[in-house]
């Protein structure tokens, strides 16, 4: 199961954006953004974020407004 922490980010007018991070054990080889496809979303790329978290990347994810 993905380890991440689920944050709520307003936007400018205070609509609610879910951003998801996952984090590394260890120290970072580096940090990946992954931008969804319009409508996919973010759920759809845990596993790669997870794994990619699992071989030493700081990554995050989110979902666009209405997702």
């Amino acid at each position: 199961m993905p380890i991440f922490e689920e944050r709520i980010l307003p936007a400018a007018d205070g609509y609610p954006l879910t951003a998801r991070v996952f984090r590394p054990t260890g120290s970072a080889r580096g940090s990946v953004l992954i931008v969804p496809g319009i409508s996919i979303p973010q759920t759809y790329y845990e596993a790669i974020a997870s794994w990619l978290s699992d071989n030493g990347y700081h990554v995050a994810t989110f979902d666009y407004r209405g997702i």
